[in-house]
């Protein structure tokens, strides 16, 4: 009986410690935080729950006048045309706010014989930002050029760039022409180098070649001029008249 007794004991005393044991193991698992996303994703999802945005001007003056000034009033037109936000002009009621600046990104050309060539090509950059911790969020930079490409307003294509980049952000399928658009000032600006280095090149060429030309025309000259001379000092019988 008293086998018994102590073994109904020891069930017991073990039932009782796993019970007692059960919620204070519960209670000692970690909390799992939430899976943290990227600044891409973030800016996305803050752009698809957004209903009004603010366009603030960020830009640095370096010359380049038309971005400069017109970039603002016009990318605020372009989102006014697509109709997907109501644009205040105090970032404080903005759901989301866009930083616009005008920019350079340098690059390097290195010719077939080795020759390092630098410049710099202009862009535009526009910064997602959130309103409440005013943290840049993520940053979307499309090439950008002025004037007129037969009838078509390169300035106005590039702000439309803009704006189909951040379609692109907030999910929204682009058109065939907009797609087209986006790649075709890149296409432009790789163009219009590759004719400027051809041009410096050509331009090289013709001083090489005047500079090679007018040093064989000295040539010739001075040789026409000893023979002139020559040719004077045997008719009128004068010995070592020539040089």
């Amino acid at each position: 009986m008293r086998i018994i007794y102590r073994i109904q004991s020891a069930i017991a005393a073990m039932l009782v410690a796993a019970i007692v044991a059960t919620p204070l193991a519960h209670a000692q698992q970690p909390q799992q935080s939430p899976a943290s996303v990227s600044p891409e994703v973030e800016a996305q999802q803050l752009l698809q729950q957004a209903h009004t945005i603010a366009i603030v001007d960020v830009s640095q003056p370096f010359g380049w006048s038309e971005a400069e000034v017109n970039a603002t009033p016009l990318l605020q037109a372009a989102m006014r045309a697509w109709g997907q936000f109501k644009i205040t002009r105090d970032p404080s009621k903005a759901d989301v706010v866009f930083e616009i600046s005008p920019t350079r990104q340098p690059y390097t050309y290195y010719s077939p014989h080795g020759v390092a060539y630098h410049g710099h090509n202009p862009y535009l950059q526009l910064t997602v930002v959130d309103p409440k911790t005013e943290d840049p969020l993520w940053s979307i930079t499309v090439p950008a050029l002025t004037g007129y490409d037969h009838t078509r307003d390169l300035f106005a294509m590039s702000i439309g760039n803009v704006v189909s980049q951040v379609k692109l952000l907030d999910g929204v399928a682009l058109t065939p022409q907009e797609t087209s658009d986006l790649g075709y000032l890149d296409r432009k600006i790789a163009h219009d180098r590759k004719v400027a280095r051809t041009a410096g090149f050509i331009v090289i060429g013709v001083f090489v070649a005047a500079t090679v030309g007018g040093i064989v025309a000295f040539r010739h000259s001075v040789d026409n001029a000893k023979k002139a001379q020559e040719q004077f000092c045997q008719e009128n019988h004068m010995p070592n008249c020539a040089v």
